[in-house]
């Protein structure tokens, strides 16, 4: 039955929500302190307003559908926009408050960000940081479905939904064992470089997809002999000796730490690693957004 007149309410986009992010009643009743009978109530009277199924319930498990898809999009807006307002009104407009959300790939955060969010966690204690951290296509879905205020990711396919602003370029370098016989030439050439096995991230990396445009700018093909989920993973298969990587410089420092060689490519490179960060051309940014933008800026440009 459809409810025309109606109006959705702020408990049940949360317990929609929920349930949409925790894939069960059970878990998402746990995450917003309410009892399983009515987060399922909840659903069902939404379900009931929109006269559409939001879920495919079964025994085992709830699957979301396309429908839950949108809405949830638009759902996740309208709850944050709400706990802004609610906790502006509560501190006054001088503090910037409320959560930050941020997604990047491991090493960027590692290498790239921690100083920003050093310094933005200094400026506003007040706004709780939410970091996300998954490969560049997670990323660029998480934007998309408004699971996060903005990405930094490196090399990414855009679509017209995203918002993209260049914040940093960097070069790439080679990491081999310390022994290594690239450590002990006066000058690397591709083909010395091509010889070797190759340890690369899986290509849902844009890191990853740079290194292969390297290759194909070079002449020079390689197929990875191992592909990792992980930068960390790749550091270690390199300083187990099974093969040499080609990583961004933002993450060599970690590599040194590690105990491999670094060695300069910049030579060899006909282009720079450009990171960009993202956001959805459907939404402003939020006060805490925009502040730990600024702040990540300005702190690239003394690099």
């Amino acid at each position: 039955m459809i409810y025309p007149h109606r109006n959705i309410t702020l408990r049940q986009l949360r317990a929609f929500c929920a349930v949409y992010e925790e894939g069960s009643f059970t878990r998402a009743a746990e995450e917003i302190h309410l009892t399983q009978s009515a987060v399922s109530k909840l659903c069902a009277e939404l379900e009931a307003t929109l006269g559409m199924t939001l879920f495919e319930r079964s025994t085992r498990r709830i699957k979301a559908l396309l429908a839950a898809d949108d809405l949830y999009a638009h759902a996740t807006r309208v709850l944050r926009s709400m706990q802004e307002l609610e906790q502006g009104m509560q501190a006054g407009q001088s503090q910037v408050r409320g959560v930050l959300r941020v997604s990047a790939a491991p090493m960027i955060v590692y290498g790239l960000l921690m100083p920003a969010i050093q310094s933005f966690s200094q400026q506003f204690p007040a706004v709780h940081i939410h970091l996300v951290e998954c490969a560049t296509d997670e990323t660029l879905d998480a934007i998309r479905r408004h699971r996060v205020d903005v990405g930094i990711v490196s090399n990414a396919q855009l679509g017209a939904d995203l918002l993209s602003e260049l914040i940093y370029e960097d070069v790439m370098c080679l990491v081999c064992p310390a022994g290594h016989p690239l450590v002990a030439l006066e000058k690397i050439s591709w083909d010395d470089v091509v010889q070797y096995d190759h340890v690369a991230l899986q290509n849902h990396y844009g890191v990853r997809r740079v290194i292969d445009q390297i290759g194909l700018d070079s002449g020079h093909l390689w197929q990875p002999h191992i592909e990792a989920g992980m930068l960390s993973t790749v550091f270690g298969l390199v300083g187990a000796g099974l093969g040499i990587a080609i990583i961004p410089r933002y993450a060599s420092e970690i590599a040194r730490q590690l105990g491999l060689a670094v060695l300069d490519l910049n030579q060899l490179m006909l282009e720079q690693h450009s990171i960009y960060l993202l956001r959805s051309r459907q939404s402003t940014l939020s006060a805490a957004a925009e502040a730990f933008r600024e702040e990540l800026i300005t702190g690239l440009r003394q690099l």
